[in-house]
This record gives structure tokens, sequence and C-alpha cells, in this order.
């Protein structure tokens, strides 16, 4: 009977051991499907040799940077020229001027003249405020009813200086239009109210975008409440259009064709209105889990190699989009059409750069950004990885002159090379010991400005 039973069970050892085996060729096996899938690369031939030898038409004989009036900074592109940029830190980082409490939130901030803005939340009231830059001390303060419900409690939104004027968005979508001396309010929108739209899960994020006369937003309501421009004076509403759910990515301006547009990353689509009416230009078809197109599109232009003319008639004008959760990004390549449309063309999609919120930055042919929690160089031609950098986790970087400034999740500030070389960090610092940093640093006027979730900190990132 004992002999039986053995002979039917087997030996126990040899049966745990096939066990771990095929447990550890299950899990190979689930990685390299996992490597397949994030090394996906689907290019266009035809598009991509057109930009294989075509020149880019970069910034690199850009002004240095007199403010940072908006999210992104001068031209909503992360990029700021600072001649006497400090490169060479002291072992404990840049110098620190000042540290102050914030309320929650997540938003940025704003610079010019030697005051600061950005939002935060006090209770059940979210807040617009200004300090001065040299010492943080608070000059003035605008509180309002909040009614948002989101998971992480706070405003997302950057605020927009114009002129003499502040315009924010709550994360309840109230957006308000202040002096920006007082802080005392010219004009207020209940965006969700006024167009019938669904609060987003975690919030209303998008930076209000100034382009000329006109105000642009992205309530996300229904049936032609998708997109809306206001007079940026007296707040009239002057067109709306589109029937996209809301993201929460904010929108920039192009010119293609001797058309202004303006981009909006919505919930499953890239679009393209006509600024002065918000007629539809283009649409890209762009779906991510859960509607989260969080990171702001990036434009530029090339020309043909043979062509040394600039005019719009010669520029080949490209966007880059990119979303987290294993979606990946895409390259577009922008034409105009016969009948006076447009046309988003794939020149490629990727997996190996998934901006979950964190925009990402260009210098020349090359793209920065952080693909999931991953610092990468990737190649703007053809998609091709060039380095990635781990520790960053859901971090944030802008560019300053030909370096990348970022600021880890947990706090690290590094500064890197803008090159494709794989380098290490020429200087690194701890500014924070806590609380998530998931704002974007922030550099004008010579300062460094940082925020995690209820403190902010002041860096002189001046040559001495």
């Amino acid at each position: 009977m004992n002999d039986a039973h053995v002979q039917r069970s087997g030996n126990p050892v040899i049966l745990w051991a096939s066990v771990a085996l095929f447990g550890l060729f299950a899990v190979q096996l689930a990685y390299q499907v996992y490597l397949a899938h994030r090394n996906h690369l689907d290019v266009d031939a035809d598009l991509s040799a057109e930009l294989a030898d075509a020149v880019f038409l970069d910034d690199e004989a850009a002004p240095e940077s007199a403010g940072w009036p908006q999210w992104r900074g001068p031209h909503r592109d992360g990029i700021v020229h600072m001649a006497d940029f400090s490169t060479d830190w002291p072992k404990d980082g840049p110098p620190l001027l000042w540290s102050k409490s914030i309320g929650r939130g997540y938003s940025s901030f704003a610079v010019k003249d030697g005051r600061f803005y950005s939002l935060f939340q006090e209770g059940n009231k979210e807040v617009v405020a200004c300090w001065r830059i040299e010492d943080g001390t608070e000059v003035w303060r605008c509180p309002y009813e909040c009614h948002a419900d989101v998971d992480y409690p706070g405003p997302r939104s950057t605020p927009t200086l114009d002129g003499d004027r502040l315009y924010s968005v709550g994360s309840d979508g109230t957006l308000l239009c202040l002096d920006a001396a007082t802080g005392l309010p010219h004009w207020k929108k209940d965006l969700l109210h006024e167009f019938a739209a669904a609060a987003p899960k975690w919030g209303v994020a998008f930076s209000p975008l100034i382009d000329g006369d006109l105000l642009f937003t992205s309530p996300g309501g229904r049936n032609g409440n998708s997109l809306a421009a206001f007079n940026k004076i007296t707040g009239a509403l002057v067109w709306k259009s589109l029937d996209e759910p809301a993201g929460y990515s904010s929108p920039v301006a192009v010119t293609i064709a001797g058309t202004r547009q303006i981009l909006f990353f919505m919930g499953r689509a890239l679009v393209a209105v006509r600024a002065d009416d918000g007629k539809l230009c283009w649409r890209y078809p762009w779906e991510t889990s859960f509607d989260v197109n969080a990171a702001t599109p990036l434009t530029f232009a090339a020309r043909p190699r043979t062509s040394s003319h600039t005019s719009h008639e010669n520029k080949i004008h490209y966007v880059f989009i990119s979303s987290g959760y294993g979606r990946g990004g895409a390259l577009l390549k922008i034409v105009a059409t016969a009948n006076g449309r447009f046309e988003a063309k794939t020149v490629y999609t990727s997996k190996q750069m998934c901006c979950h919120f964190s925009s990402p930055v260009r210098r020349g042919e090359y793209l920065y950004g952080i693909d999931d929690t991953r610092l990468t160089c990737l190649n703007l031609r053809n998609g091709k990885v060039m380095w990635k950098h781990s520790g960053i986790q859901k971090g944030s970087l802008l560019r300053v002159n030909d370096s990348l400034l970022v600021l880890g999740e947990e706090g690290q500030l590094f500064l890197f090379d803008a090159v494709p070389e794989d380098r290490p960090p020429k200087a690194q610092a701890r500014p924070f010991h806590g609380g998530r940093c998931w704002t974007m640093p922030v550099l004008a006027e010579g300062r460094l400005l940082l925020r995690e979730e209820q403190q902010m900190k002041c860096f002189d990132l001046r040559k001495k």
C-alpha cells in the first residue's frame, strides 16, 4: 500500500522543484512579454525618412528669459535661458534663500517683477496668493469656496500672468481674473456649471492660456461645451466648441500654414481648433486609462535640408504627445489639406516615453522626459532611446540653457547635461524630506522655486 502510494504521488522534493522551475519560467516569459511591449516602436518608413534628413528649427538663439509668466515658462515649452546660471553647486546644493509653509496643492508658479503667484488649499477653500520672491513675504491672497472632492486634494492648475492681470483655475473649475497687484477680482466663472461639465476624477487641472485677446479653457462639457474661449478683459464668451471629455493637460498655441491653432490634449484625443472661432482643424484619437492625458503637447518645426528658408510654406510642423499607464507617446506630422483643413499623420508611436503627468522638454533633435519613473532621452528623429536614469519616480523637469533641472518625487534635485550621451548628474541635492514633489520647478529672476505638498523653497542659482 505504501509503495503504491509513493509510486503514484512521486518524490515531493522533485515535485516542488518542478513547480519552482515552472514558476521561474513563467516569470521570465512574462518579463520578456513586458519588455517586448515596452520596447514596441511602430514607425512610418516614409515619414521617418523625411524627418531623418530634416533640419530642426530649434531655439538656441533665443534671448534670455525675462520671467516665468505661465505654466511651463515664457513659451509653454519648459525652457528658460539664463546667462549667469550657476552649474557649480556647493556640496549641499545651491544656496537656500528662504523656506515657507504653503497649503496643500500641486500648482506651480508664475513669476514677474519680483513677485510670484500660485494656488493652494486651506480647509474648504482654495486660495490664489502672491508673494515677494526676495524673501517669500505674502503680498495678498484671494480665497474662494471650493467644492471639489478628489484624491490628493488641492489645486493643480498654474496661474497665468498677462499685463496687470492674473488668471487662475481651481480644482472645481472656478476661473478667476484678478488684479495682479492687489488680488482684487475683475470677473469670475464657474466652468463646470456654465458648460454642464462633469468634474474630472482628479479635479480640473489645465492651466489657462492667453493668446492675443483671448483666454482659452477646456471645461469638457458635452454638446459643443468642451472648449471655451473668453475675452480676457471682459470675461465675455467668444466661442465654445466640440464634444470631448476633459483631460488634465494644458492648451498650447501654434501657427501652422498661416492658421493660428490652439491644441487641447483632451481625455480621448488631441484636437486643434482655430484660435479665432473654435472651428476644428484636426483631431487625433488617443485613448488612455481613466482618460488621463496630462502631459502638455510639445510642438516644434523642421525644414527640408535642401531648403534654407523658414517661411511657413516649407516648414514641417510636428507635435509630440505622451501619456502614462503604459500608453506611451506618438510623434505627429501636421499637414494642410486642399480644403483648408489639416491632417495629423503618425510618424511613429513608442512605448518608451510614458509621461504620466510630467511634460517633456526638447533640445534640438532630442526629447527629455520622465518615462513613468525614469528620466529618459529620446531621439525625436526615430523614437529610439538614448539613455535612461532611474531614481526620479513621478518627478518633473525643466531645461535651462543646455542643462536639465530635475526634481524627483521624493525631494531629490538633479542637474543633468541635456545631451544624447549617457552621463551621470553633474550636481545634485536633497531640498525636501517628506511630502510628494509633483510640482514642476520654476527658474526665474535667478531664483529656483520648488514645492512639495505643503512647503515651498527658494534657491539662488546665480553665479557669484
